[in-house]
């Protein structure tokens, strides 16, 4: 079935990481996607788990305009982690939006790319 993505709201559900793309063709696939969990709590605090540590912080809106501010995260060191792609992808972060096929969509600033949750 198809989603309506004017129904859609970045509360609805915690959105787990399915890819990262930059418009250089350099794309990132987690290993495991249930790991990389993003979760919007009220209307401005998010936390996010990944495959080493937890990362949490602030995030603004302004229409489909959002960045993730203040963040910081658990300092555990883990071999081969994905996290600081993930984390560094987060910091820029400059809009979002939602597809038919129930996505979640970030775009990184300066049309460099998109972070794709589901």
């Amino acid at each position: 079935g198809e989603a309506d993505p004017s129904l859609m709201t970045l509360d609805m559900k915690t959105w787990n990481w399915i890819s990262t793309t930059y418009n250089d063709g350099k794309k990132i696939i987690p290993r495991d996607s249930k790991m990389f969990a993003l979760t919007f709590k009220d209307s401005k605090t998010f936390s996010a788990s990944t495959d080493c540590n937890g990362v949490g912080g602030e995030y603004a809106l302004s229409g489909n305009k959002i960045s993730f501010i203040k963040m910081m995260s658990t300092l555990m060191y883990c071999e081969g982690s994905q996290e600081a792609l993930f984390s560094k992808a987060l910091g820029e972060v400059s809009s979002y939006h939602f597809t038919s096929k129930g996505e979640l969509v970030l775009d990184l600033k300066y049309d460099s790319g998109v972070m794709i949750f589901r």
